[in-house]
C-alpha cells in the first residue's frame, strides 16, 4: 500500500537527505452523503478567458461554439429535443464551457439536468467533480464521489485522479493517500497523473523524502515519470538547499532521455 511506501524511507534517500520534517496532516471529518447534489449552495466566479470558439461534433450535427451564449443556447435546444441527446453528447457540450474557465455555469446546467431527470454517465460526475475542486467547494465533490457508487456507476481512473487532486489541493495529503490505496484495492491502475498528483502535493507540504520515494515506487511499476515530476522534486531539492542531490536527479533524469525545460532549475 502506498501510506508504508511513503512511511518507509529508501536507505539512498535517507543518505542524501540530512532530515526528514514532520508532517501535521489533517484529516477531514467525515459527514453524511446528501440524497441529491448541492447544487442551489454553489457560487464560483469564472471568465471566459482566452477562450476563441470551438467546433462540437455532436450526433445532431457539427455546431461552432463561439461564446457562452451559443453554447447555453444549444444546450437549451438539446433539453428541448425529443428524443433527447446522449450524456456523451451533454458532456461534449459541457466540456466545452469547463474550457471556457466556467465551472460554476458547468455545474447549472448539470443541475437543471438533474432536474428534468437527463441521464448521466460516469464522465458526467468527473467533470461535476472538477468543476467543484475548481471552485474551491471541495465537500460537494467529496458529495458527489459517494453519490456515483449509489446511482449504480462504478468510478474510473479519472475519477480517482481528479478527487485526489481535490485532497492535495487542499493539503489534505494523508486523505489523498488513502485515496490512492483504495483506487488500487478496487482494482484501478495508477497512471503517472496519479503519481504525479501526490508527488506535487508533496513538495508542496516540503515532504520530499515521500515525493522521492514515490519516484522509486514509480520506477518498480513501469511508469515512467514525466519532466513535470523531475521538475517537482528538483525544485523541492533546491528549496531545501540539497542542490548536490537536485543535480543528481538533474542527470538521471537527462540519461533517461527525459528533456528538461523552462521550470527545470537545478
Amino acid at each position: 500500500m502506498l501510506a508504508r511506501v511513503l512511511r518507509s524511507e529508501s536507505a539512498s534517500a535517507s543518505a542524501r537527505l540530512i532530515s526528514t520534517r514532520l508532517i501535521h496532516l489533517r484529516v477531514a471529518k467525515k459527514g453524511r452523503i446528501r440524497k441529491r447534489l448541492p447544487f442551489s449552495s454553489v457560487h464560483c466566479s469564472g471568465s471566459e478567458g482566452t477562450f476563441v470558439g470551438e467546433r462540437l461534433k455532436l450526433t445532431s450535427g457539427s455546431h461552432y461554439i463561439q461564446s457562452l451564449d451559443d453554447a447555453i443556447d444549444l444546450f437549451n435546444e438539446m433539453v428541448r429535443s425529443r428524443p433527447l441527446y446522449s450524456a456523451i453528447d451533454f458532456n461534449k457540450l459541457i466540456g466545452v464551457i469547463v474550457r471556457m474557465e466556467l465551472p460554476g455555469v458547468a455545474i447549472s446546467l448539470y443541475q437543471k439536468m438533474e432536474l428534468l431527470q437527463i441521464p448521466c454517465n460516469i464522465c458526467s460526475f468527473d467533470i461535476l467533480i472538477k468543476c467543484f475542486c475548481d471552485c474551491h467547494k471541495f465537500s460537494f465533490a467529496l458529495s458527489t464521489f459517494g453519490k456515483i457508487t449509489k446511482l449504480g456507476f462504478q468510478p474510473n481512473v479519472v475519477t480517482f485522479n481528479t478527487l485526489i487532486n481535490g485532497f492535495c489541493i487542499e493539503d489534505r495529503m494523508l486523505e489523498a493517500v488513502a485515496l490512492f490505496d483504495r483506487m488500487v484495492e478496487e482494482g484501478h491502475q495508477p497512471d503517472v497523473v496519479t503519481y504525479g498528483t501526490i508527488v506535487n502535493g508533496m513538495c508542496k507540504i516540503g515532504d520530499t523524502v515521500s515525493a522521492l520515494n514515490l519516484l522509486r515506487k514509480m520506477e518498480e511499476c513501469h511508469i515512467e515519470a514525466n519532466v513535470r515530476i523531475y521538475n517537482a522534486i528538483i525544485g523541492c531539492l533546491c528549496k531545501d538547499g540539497h542542490h548536490g542531490d537536485a543535480q543528481n536527479l538533474f542527470t538521471e533524469m537527462q540519461e533517461k532521455g527525459i528533456s528538461p525545460n523552462v521550470p527545470t532549475a537545478v
